[in-house]
């Protein structure tokens, strides 16, 4: 008896078909319809076993979200064992014709069973997820050993660099407007345009409405201030400063306009690469673990460690969340849930 497998991975680079059975249909994200037919998956996920949001759900609907390859097939049910190895290797989820969700190993994810299972996580994420929580532990941060692992190695597809220099050189415009305008000497939009004559076609629909209405809010302001942390961030991820302070610490804002005002635009865009991706995820799993503990600790009601500033893990998580995909979406819809 033969079983039809449609199997949704996220790695980079798809493993070599190599299990038993007859081959149907393969589509990456380069075929526009793939795109079309996961936004579909997704809502059918969403409606399964009710209306209520739940981890299984929503940890289903993250990794559709970063789903890179669909694999369709027939394999005999001699042959799953193969057809299991090879969807662990590309960290699949797979979808059968009864309408479940299961893990490569075939264990239900949806509709959920009275066992939680969620969708399946690479080695080099996890280690990375130990690593982080041993560090947090010396400093007497514990959380949650149930918190998920971030994108593993093989998952990694970061935007193309000049896209990221683009996105920090928009969005420091917005701050440094609002950072003006907190000062009571706000620069006008003429000024703006005449010191940020490329960065300035860069701001996200957002940014632009902002630095556009003169009649911001002050809570506005604030926030956009804050951006200078997601800037600093991604310069840092194009090694364009060499390194962050710690979660404690605010970015050197001074140090930072005089990058930015005194780069060779066109000259950076051109040489443009990142530092070590093991970095930039090593940056995104500690800020997504202490994202967490900020949001306990005011779901609590208890004052967040003096090593944590709450805004500076907000903002770089919210820059690495656009930077690697972590979250799928522009800039201005980023989440940063925990």
């Amino acid at each position: 008896m033969t079983l039809l497998v449609n199997a949704y991975a996220t790695v980079v680079v798809l493993p070599e078909l190599n299990f038993r059975g007859e081959v149907l249909g393969q589509r990456d994200v380069s075929n526009p319809e793939l795109a079309e037919h996961l936004q579909g998956f997704i809502g059918y996920v969403l409606q399964l076993d009710g209306e209520e949001m739940t981890q299984a759900k929503y940890y289903t609907m993250k990794h559709i979200e970063r789903v890179k390859h669909q694999v369709s097939a027939e394999v005999d049910d001699d042959d799953l064992d193969d057809f299991v190895d090879w969807a662990e290797s590309a960290n699949a989820i797979v979808y059968l014709p009864d309408g479940s969700v299961r893990a490569p190993n075939g264990a239900q994810i949806l509709p959920a069973t009275d066992e939680l299972i969620l969708p399946p996580t690479l080695s080099s994420a996890w280690a990375r997820k130990q690593r982080t929580e041993a560090a947090l532990a010396q400093q007497d941060i514990r959380t949650p050993a149930s918190l998920p692992a971030v994108i593993a190695d093989e998952e990694l597809s970061l935007r193309p660099a000049s896209e990221c220099l683009q996105r920090a050189l928009g969005c420091c415009v917005a701050a440094v407007m609002a950072d003006t305008r907190a000062s009571g000497d706000p620069f006008s939009v003429a000024e703006l345009q005449e010191r940020f004559p490329q960065a300035y076609g860069w701001m996200t629909p957002e940014e632009r409405e902002f630095v556009e209405n003169a009649a911001a809010s002050e809570q506005d302001c604030v926030n956009f201030t804050w951006r200078y942390e997601a800037v600093a961030t991604l310069l840092w991820a194009l090694n364009a400063l060499p390194s962050l302070p710690d979660a404690d610490e605010v970015c050197d804002v001074s140090a930072l306009a005089d990058l930015v005002m005194n780069m060779d635009v066109s000259k950076a865009l051109q040489a443009a690469q990142y530092r070590a991706a093991d970095d930039i995820l090593n940056q995104l799993d500690l800020m997504y673990r202490l994202q967490w503990l900020v949001h306990d600790c005011n779901h609590q009601d208890q004052d967040v460690p003096e090593s944590v500033d709450a805004g500076v893990v907000q903002e770089r998580l919210y820059a690495l969340n656009w930077l690697t995909g972590f979250d799928v979406a522009d800039w201005d819809n980023i989440q940063t849930p925990a």
